[in-house]
């Protein structure tokens, strides 16, 4: 990808957007770029994907989370 030449051809559509809400969107997926940049992802060992499975087993057994259907059934409710 060249850089440089992908900049300008932003530089250039940002030019004629005249919608207020894309730009605050375009400028939310800005910072929350930058706020990432930096830190390198670093993939799970195995071993820890197997202690997060347990954390989240055991949480869900001491009813502190919830199963994914009732989140769906949840959401659906509240946002009717």
């Amino acid at each position: 990808m060249d850089l440089k030449a992908e900049k300008e051809i932003l530089k250039k559509e940002l030019d004629q957007v005249n919608d207020a809400r894309l730009l605050e969107a375009i400028r939310k997926i800005l910072d929350y770029g930058r706020s990432k940049s930096g830190r390198p992802y670093k993939p799970m060992t195995e071993d820890e994907y197997f202690d997060r499975i347990s954390e989240s087993r055991k949480a869900i057994g001491e009813g502190k989370l919830i199963v994914q259907e009732e989140a769906i059934e949840y959401f659906r409710r509240k946002n009717g």
